[in-house]
């Protein structure tokens, strides 16, 4: 099973910092010229368990990250530092997941690939997990079209 996450990073923390108990928004998150984005692709493995709760959590858990005083060094611009918030969220995310496998009488045995980007102003970071890859493509004209005049000659 696979699933989807796409969506527009900011309004996912407003939405998280208007929660009770949640942190405010940080404050240097402003300081871009354009609202983050934040993407990505779970395909799950022996069942969609890991994939579902990946793609349900993994904006809380990069939110908190963000929101952690010690997430963000002092000076050190976002774009900079959000390989490393990523793989932090990434990994308290795994942590808890396997802690939910047993939990209750559960059995799951079930895992996840993932793609997951993130863009802040010019720059794109790219998390992959598992098997899966990303390819990155710019638009360039490989071709020309024909015009009927060159046609004819």
């Amino acid at each position: 099973d696979s699933f989807l996450v796409c969506g527009d990073l900011m309004n996912a923390f407003e939405t998280l910092s208007s929660l009770p108990g949640s942190h405010l928004m940080p404050s240097w998150f402003s300081d871009y010229n354009h609202r983050p984005g934040f993407f990505g692709i779970f395909d799950g493995h022996c069942g969609s368990e890991a994939a579902r709760y990946s793609a349900e959590q993994l904006t809380q858990y990069v939110y908190n990250e963000l929101s952690a005083e010690v997430s963000v060094p002092s000076g050190l611009p976002l774009e900079e530092n959000l390989g490393e918030v990523l793989l932090s969220a990434i990994a308290k995310l795994d942590d808890k997941f396997c802690q939910l496998c047993s939990e209750d009488g559960r059995n799951w045995e079930s895992g996840t690939t993932a793609i997951i980007s993130a863009i802040v102003d010019d720059r794109l970071i790219i998390a992959n997990i598992g098997d899966c890859r990303a390819v990155l493509c710019r638009s360039v004209e490989s071709t020309s079209d024909q015009r009927r005049e060159e046609i004819l000659r």
